[in-house]
Order: structure tokens, then C-alpha cells, then sequence
């Protein structure tokens, strides 16, 4: 399973550990900074984040370890740490100048559900950050990073009744793993201004700290819990039959069915947006795995890709109405492509895991190039895997070719045999195994093509090998 960039990944390279190494056993080549003195509390984490690319110096000769930080450059330091990822999503606030320093890391943030504005249209980005917004940037960091940390106590800060609602979560965690040790006798302060010295400290404690349990995931109550959310096509609820007979004996899996006939990603928001009761037990959040059925409909991205060639066919006397850029902005703007991520965050939070089952469309003389455009800005933008397999049907006489994924025996559409095959797809993703499941029961005779027993068996290996052979083509591209 591909890791997500995250910070802990900043120290996990031979060069880096090396450097960091050598640092801690002779201390030497000194900062640049005159007012970052060798004896001051924060020396070793100003030049931790320093020699690691996370926080730069106020001027060349100055690192300012007092000064207070802006929320635009907390953002940028975060962002920094993360390895500068590119998330191109359309953000609605005024107040951001195109081309700042913070424009990129402001959309990053936002769209991973580590910030949000100070109102609806402003994000204020010249505004002061406190000691508790800090921590609860820092947090949904790690949760939308896939990160944990181990608590080394089970105390709160002395001044926990001064810390906003909104933070508590945040600023006991850290506290509790040692992030933040407050400024004496426990105390938290967390509507002081925070400041460089108390940054550079809690992103070095933090990077060397945090966990990464992306690569094999490792759930709070160690069962797998794996809601399905969108449509309701007939071979949906079969899968997590399927799912759990495939991994029985290997992992507890607890599986949650929320698919409705004919809804859309914006129809479970909609009805989850009203907070009604039986909403708040139908959008359940302490759930690790969320699945889309093709999230809904796909189709609903409209990328600006899709309408270059449908735009050429207008007619001429449209064309001359609108030019490209006006006719896809009012196609924009019936559509909720960019809202995706922020609609999934909203209602199962960012510290989850997405997939988005699609049927493709990988044909003998058809282009993949749309599915493949719509997956990858899934996975950069959303953080939504994607699964794609033509299981519209198989053929075992057919030769299997890797670059040729239609199999379409004739009235053969088997929906027992649809939830197998993404049943089996989607745990060889989920817990990075090869598909090594054959059947051994979980299908029954009748839902197996084939005359004789070793037809039914050739038929099993060849879903296996199909199934295997586009995982390994959809992750080569």
C-alpha cells in the first residue's frame, strides 16, 4: 500500500538519519543565527528544523526564537514538513494573494482538513495563532497523515479548564506524548501566542515521535470497521460477505452497509447535514475504512480535461458566446467536484482510509486515459484510492493479456461473482497482499461458470490472476 508523505517521513532516509546522527554525537556545525545561543533550552530544535528544511530564520543572521508566528506561516511550516505536496482545489476565500508564499500550503491545509477559515470567505492569514490552534493544527496533521503517538502519561495540564472545547482533544493527546510539556508546573497557557522557539520544539518532539501505521494498518480496537457508502447496486452487499470470508481467520473485520439505490455522494451529505438522530447512526465516524461505489457517480468530477474535446464540438455561433474557460466555469458551477474532500472530511473526518470502487472501461482498442486522470485526481486531491476492475464479465477461453482487461462472456452476469472479485481486490489493497485467495468455499458451485469441477477451478484462477494483473497495471500507472 503506497505510504502517505508525512513528516515522520523526513527522517526515515539513510542521508537524513545520518545527518541527524551525527548532530546528536559532536554538535557541531553551528547555526547561522546570533540569537540562538548554544546554551538556550531551544537550541537543538531550532537546528533540527533548521538543517531539515521546516522553519527558516527571520534574516539570515536571525532565527528570532520570541517572535510569534502568523497562521499562513505555521501552515507553510507544516507544509514544509510534509514535502511540499501539490493539491490543486479551488478555495473560496477573499483574502488570499495569488502567488504568496502561503497559497499552495493554505490549499494543502485546507484541503486535508488541517485548517479552516476564520470565517466562511476569509482565511486571515496574517492572523496570530495560539498555543492551542497550534496543537490543533498539529493534530490534524497526524490524522490526516495516518500518524499516531504513544502516551508516555495519562495526566492533563494543570490549566485544563482554560483550554476552548475545540482544542482539548488536540492538546491532551500531545500533552499526554510529550509534544507539549507546558511552561512549568504543568501549566498549558493555551491562549498565549505562540512563538518560533515553541514551534521548532513540538515539530522535532512530534516528527520524532509519530508513528506511521499507513503501511499496515493497525485500528484503535483491533478490528477493521469498513462502511460502504453510495449506490446501491445489487452486487454491493455481496462484497462484504465476501470480504470477510476471504479474511477469516487472518482479521476481525466488523463491515457497515450505508449504500441507497440511486444516491449520490451529494444525497448522503445532504441527509447527513440535517443531524437528525437516525443520521448520526448512519454516518457513524469511528470507522476506519470508508469504500465508495464509484463515489457515488464518478462522473461528477468533470475535470477541465473532459470538456476540451466536447467544447470543440459545439457549434461554431456557441463557441463564439463563450470562450473555453467561461463555458467550463458554468459547467463548474452546477457540479461539486471540488467540494469532494471537504464533503468526505465533514462527514467521516480526514483521518480515514477511501477507496472508490469503479467499474473501467480497459478495452481492447479504448484509451484509459480519462479513468486514470479521474483516479489520480482522487488520490491527489481527496486521498481516495481507487479500484478499478472490468467485471462486466469473464471469459475463461479468453488469453490473459495485462493490457487487455474486456472479458465478456455472453449473458453471464453473475452478481455473487462482482462482489468476489471486489471483495477480493479490495483486501489485497487494504492489507498489501498478493491475491492468493483462490475460492475455498466462498463462492458456492452455481455462482462459478464452468460445466465440470475442474472448469470451475481453472475459471477461480483465472479471476485471481485477472484480478492480480490489474492491480498491478492500475499501480503501474
Amino acid at each position: 500500500m503506497k505510504k502517505i508523505l508525512s513528516l515522520i517521513s523526513l527522517c526515515l532516509t539513510a542521508a537524513m538519519m545520518l545527518s541527524v546522527c551525527a548532530f546528536a554525537a559532536d554538535g557541531d556545525a553551528a547555526l547561522p543565527f546570533r540569537d540562538v545561543g548554544a546554551g538556550e533550552w531551544y537550541y537543538g530544535n531550532v537546528k533540527y528544523v533548521y538543517e531539515n528544511g521546516i522553519m527558516k530564520g527571520t534574516s539570515d543572521t536571525e532565527f528570532s526564537p520570541d517572535g510569534t508566528l502568523t497562521r499562513a506561516m505555521c501552515v507553510a511550516i507544516l507544509h514544509r514538513a510534509a514535502g511540499e505536496p501539490t493539491v490543486n482545489v479551488k478555495l473560496k476565500f477573499t483574502d488570499l494573494a495569488p502567488g504568496e508564499y502561503y497559497e499552495k500550503p493554505v490549499i494543502w491545509a485546507f484541503a486535508r482538513g488541517i485548517v479552516k477559515g476564520r470565517t466562511e470567505n476569509e482565511f486571515v492569514p496574517d492572523g496570530n495563532i495560539t498555543r492551542a490552534e497550534f496543537a490543533t493544527m498539529l493534530f490534524r496533521y497526524m490524522k490526516a497523515s495516518r500518524l499516531t503517538l504513544t502516551e508516555t502519561n495519562d495526566s492533563v495540564p494543570t490549566d485544563a479548564d482554560k483550554i476552548p472545547e475545540f482544542a482539548a482533544d488536540a492538546v491532551y493527546a500531545l500533552y499526554r506524548a510529550g509534544i507539549v510539556t507546558g511552561k512549568g508546573g504543568g501549566v498549558f497557557d493555551p491562549g498565549a501566542d505562540i512563538t518560533r522557539a515553541e514551534t521548532a520544539a513540538m515539530i522535532e518532539r512530534f516528527q520524532r515521535s509519530a508513528i506511521d501505521t499507513m503501511e499496515n494498518p493497525v485500528f484503535d480496537d483491533g478490528v477493521l470497521d469498513i462502511a460502504y457508502i453510495g449506490n446501491s447496486f445489487t452486487y454491493v452487499p455481496k462484497i462484504q460477505d465476501h470480504f470477510e470470508a476471504i479474511a477469516e481467520g487472518k482479521h476481525e473485520i466488523k463491515t457497515h452497509m450505508r449504500t441507497h439505490p440511486g444516491w449520490m455522494l451529494s444525497d448522503h451529505y445532504d441527509k447527513w447535514s440535517k443531524r437528525s438522530e437516525d443520521t448520526i447512526s448512519y454516518m457513524a465516524r469511528d470507522w476506519d475504512v470508508i469504500v465508495l461505489n464509484d463515489a457515488g457517480n464518478i462522473e461528477l468530477l468533470q475535470l477541465r480535461e473532459d470538456f476540451i474535446e466536447q467544447y470543440e464540438s459545439l457549434p461554431e455561433e456557441t463557441k463564439a458566446k463563450y470562450s473555453f474557460d467561461a463555458y467550463y466555469q458554468q459547467v463548474r458551477n452546477t457540479l461539486r467536484s471540488d467540494e469532494y474532500f471537504k464533503l468526505f472530511t465533514e462527514m467521516f473526518g480526514p483521518d480515514k482510509i477511501y477507496y472508490n470502487l469503479c467499474e473501467s472501461s480497459f478495452s481492447k482498442n479504448g484509451s484509459n486515459e480519462k479513468y486514470f486522470r479521474w483516479r489520480n485526481w482522487l488520490r491527489d486531491n481527496c486521498g481516495i484510492n481507487r479500484i478499478m476492475l472490468n467485471i462486466t464479465g469473464f471469459d475463461p477461453a479468453l488469453r490473459l493479456d495485462p493490457n487487455d482487461f474486456y472479458y465478456y462472456p455472453e449473458d453471464f452476469h453473475p452478481n455473487n461473482l462482482y462482489g468476489y472479485c471486489y471483495a477480493l481486490a479490495l483486501y489485497c489493497t487494504i492489507y498489501d497482499e498478493p491475491c492468493i485467495v483462490q475460492n475455498n468455499g466462498i463462492l458456492t458451485d452455481d455462482d462459478i461458470p464452468g460445466g465440470t469441477p475442474e472448469e470451475k477451478e481453472a475459471y477461480m484462477i483465472m479471476i485471481k490472476n485477472l484480478i492480480q494483473e490489474q492491480l498491478d497495471f492500475e499501480k503501474a500507472h
